[in-house]
Order: structure tokens, then sequence, then C-alpha cells
């Protein structure tokens, strides 16, 4: 109950695709693109390797007609790509340097929140952080955002520490950080005693650092999207990492794709 704010929408997304399309413990290790055929249909073949019995059968060189690509582009170099049987070098990608982030769920008496909680989270800048001593980035008021995330008595908070700033903050162990999360929450929303309820979550590559060049890697997506038909690129490694745009981001790269196939045609070079 305390921890299911964002699994929501997975699940719903989970639910209506059917667990015959989703494939789990599976790495994709080369794509190919067919592109000496006219239709769009079954223009692609996926070959990858799979930790899930289910998804063995996606080795068999299976094709389809498009592929919606969100993995981040030092994942995408690791792939081998081919196109009309011949190699497609990916040597104009780009190393994107990408920022390590660690998420912390904290649940707390509702009587040990001492502060009113007005609006859905605080954001700390950074010169805020060093004037006050604080270490973490945000935090989120999940129970104030989503019904039924915490029972009725508590409080549920996402913290999110690392970044730019916090790089070797962002790797440290769960006991650590819910220290420095508690002492954060205490300082701005008055808390007092220790936490009902602690999940921490760990990405070493969260996501990709903007404003660093990172317009020659939206310059190389784009260059592969152009140069391999029924290829299209969507989420944060493109469109920007707020939630809304990342939503945004997956609706219109269906809408790019649904009209790809109803062509018919191929945009070939």
């Amino acid at each position: 109950m305390l921890w299911n704010a964002f699994q929501t929408l997975v699940d719903a997304l989970h639910k209506e695709v059917g667990d015959s399309n989703v494939k789990l413990g599976t790495q994709v290790l080369s794509l190919a693109c067919n592109c000496d055929e006219l239709s769009a249909s079954d223009g692609w073949s996926i070959f990858v390797d799979s930790k899930d019995a289910s998804s063995k059968e996606l080795a068999k060189n299976q094709s389809f007609d498009a592929v919606i690509m969100t993995a981040p582009l030092s994942n995408v170099q690791r792939m081998r790509f081919t196109k009309g049987g011949a190699p497609f070098v990916l040597d104009f990608l780009p190393k994107v340097d990408y920022l390590p982030l660690s998420l912390m769920v904290t649940a707390f008496k509702k009587e040990d929140v001492k502060r009113p909680l007005e609006g859905f989270g605080v954001l700390i800048p950074f010169k805020e952080q060093q004037k006050h001593g604080l270490k973490t980035l945000g935090t989120l008021f999940s129970s104030m955002m989503f019904p039924d995330r915490a029972p009725n008595d508590q409080y549920l908070f996402t913290t999110f520490i690392g970044g730019s700033h916090n790089r070797d903050l962002a790797g440290a162990p769960t006991a650590i950080l819910k220290q420095f999360v508690t002492s954060d929450l205490t300082k701005l929303l008055g808390v007092v005693g220790q936490p009902t309820f602690v999940k921490h979550i760990h990405w070493r590559n969260a996501f990709p650092l903007y404003g660093h060049d990172y317009d020659s890697a939206l310059e190389a997506i784009g260059k592969m999207e152009s140069d391999l038909p029924g290829f299209f690129y969507a989420g944060n490694n493109k469109d920007g990492l707020a939630v809304g745009n990342v939503i945004a981001s997956g609706s219109n790269t269906a809408d790019l794709v649904i009209s790809y196939l109803e062509s018919g045609i191929k945009q070939l070079d």
C-alpha cells in the first residue's frame, strides 16, 4: 500500500498489453533493418539474450514492423545494427555523461510531521543545500499527490539524492541515506522520530546530463531515425526528464509510428 505510486501506471499498461507481449530480463543484442523491402511490414528483426524462458522465441529472428527505442545511448552503442544486410556503424553516437540517483521512499506518522504540507513537494537548489547543510535534491509529498498511497495516519514521501553535485552520495548505503533524508525532512518539515517505512532504489545511470553539449546526442538520435526507416526514439534520453515530458514523448512517438505504419511505404533514402 505504501509503495505503488508510479507503479499504478506501469501495471495498467502491462495489463493492457498482456503478459505474452512483455519480455522481462531480456537484453537486445542486435537489430536488423530490412530496408530493401517496400512494405513497412516485418521490416525489423531483433536478436536477444533472455533469462526469461518465455522470451526465448524472440531469439528466433522474429520480425517487427517498427522499433521504438527508449534505452540510453550508452546501451544502444553496445547493440549491433545492420541495414539491408550491411553493418550500420554507430560511430557517430557521442559519449554521454549520465548522472547517478537514489530514490528514498519513507513514511512518517502524521503526528510526527510538525509543519503543514503545502503543495506537492519541495525542490532544493544547490545554493540552498550549501547554505542550510541539506543533502537531498528534493522531496515529493507522494501521499498528497496520489490517493491510497499510505495509511490514513501516515504521510508518504519520495526523496531524491544524487545528481551532478552529489554523485558519490547517490551510491551510499541505505542506512546512510536514511539518516540524510530524515535529517533534511526534520529541517524542512519538522519531522521527529524515525520513518515507519523505508524503500531505497539506486540508478547508477539515472538520466543524461543535459546542457553539456547534449545537442550532439540529439543530432545523433535524429540521424538514426532518418537513416533507419521504422526506427523511433522516445523517452527521457530525447525529450526531457519530467514525467509529463516522458508521457508526451511516448504519446507523440506512438502517433508517428501509427502514421508510418498506415503509410504502408517506407521512406527510403
